[in-house]
């Protein structure tokens, strides 16, 4: 199905966890469906794009574009000082780039906050915390 939803949008949104099984999972043959003036969209991870067959792509104009919020080399750039990818995707006229910024809208950070302080006052009380997500494959929870 995948090389299919290729083909037939107009844009593509990434937007699944990276787990070895969505790793490269968007690479050369996938985006070699897409459209020529397709767009494709990455919100998720930046691995899960074959980072190397994008940029081959976007250079070529083989697809009609990109918008990037996230990058391959995860945080670990911003400590370094380094740039976020093997690739200088902000050279290419048919990319919009962002920091992994794109959900930080003032509704998504209150939301967060309001959460957050739930739970505050739910540890206080000794209540069950809200929004709790096991994560079996980690064994760990997330809130």
């Amino acid at each position: 199905k995948l090389p299919q939803l290729m083909a037939e949008s107009d844009f593509v949104v990434i937007a699944v966890p990276l787990v070895p099984a969505t790793k490269g999972l968007i690479g050369a043959t996938a985006l070699s469906k897409m459209k020529p003036d397709g767009v494709l969209i990455n919100i998720a991870r930046g691995p899960i794009v074959d980072e190397a067959a994008l940029f081959q792509a976007l250079s070529d104009k083989k697809i009609g574009g990109a918008v990037l919020d996230v990058w391959w080399n995860d945080f670990s750039w911003f400590q370094s000082g380094s740039w976020p990818s093997a690739y200088n995707f902000s050279t290419l006229d048919n990319v919009v780039i962002t920091p992994h910024a794109s959900a930080n809208t003032y509704e998504s950070v209150k939301e967060t906050m309001d959460q957050t302080a739930a739970n505050f006052r739910a540890l206080l009380g000794g209540q069950p915390f809200q929004n709790v997500i096991r994560n079996a494959s980690f064994g760990v929870a997330f809130i």
